[in-house]
């Protein structure tokens, strides 16, 4: 019984790997990380789960959706799976995103033209399924041998014809969740909500 169950796991396991090694509703891009003339450049990186933490709480791969928040009307930004990353284009100014696992999380944002911003996505234990939030990095992590580890083994991907129907297909489904997880969001004190802002200064 034991050595069925292990290999059920790993067929699971198998599995999730082959969903985000084909990168799903999503293809690969082959853009360069450099910020249009006079805008900003956000990049949004999924690296693979630490040991220990993959099992359960990065649930077997599964995909993350992100968006941009910042007005009434939300804008499908992709979807990540694990060991990718997705680029947005911005101009300056506020701006307010969401990434949609289990339940919704949010991030506040200032950019400058001319910038290049960086930022993980981070699995955080849920019940069943993987919770995920924003992990600003600021200009000093981008010098660090982690950031080098973390944007050199994800693969940059972009969407496709698949991925925006996918998004048109579970939008009534993601604003309830944008509805429904805001008002927590706002209701953090001051100092995790700075934790969870990406600043104008920690671009480069």
């Amino acid at each position: 019984m034991f050595r069925k169950t292990l290999l059920v796991v790993f067929a699971i396991m198998f599995l999730g790997l082959t969903v985000y090694a084909d990168y799903g509703y999503m293809a690969k891009s082959d853009r360069t990380l450099t910020p249009e003339p006079e805008r900003a450049l956000i990049v949004f990186i999924r690296p693979k789960p630490s040991l220990g933490r993959t099992l359960w709480t990065d649930d077997f791969g599964q995909a993350i959706s992100l968006y941009d928040v910042s007005e009434e009307d939300t804008k499908f930004i992709g979807i990540l799976y694990q060991k990718t990353k997705v680029c947005y284009d911005l101009d300056p100014g506020e701006y307010t995103f969401m990434v949609v696992g289990a339940v919704a999380d949010f991030m506040k944002a200032t950019v400058e033209p001319g910038k290049t911003y960086y930022v993980l996505l981070s699995p955080r234990v849920g019940t069943w399924k993987a919770r995920f939030s924003f992990q600003p990095l600021r200009r000093s992590d981008l010098e660090s041998s982690d950031f080098a580890k973390w944007n050199s083994k994800t693969d940059l991907i972009e969407n496709t014809s698949d991925s925006e129907a996918w998004a048109t297909e579970k939008a009534d489904e993601i604003e309830a969740k944008r509805a429904d997880n805001w008002p927590a969001w706002c209701e953090l004190s001051s100092e995790t909500q700075a934790e969870m802002t990406l600043n104008s200064e920690d671009g480069r």
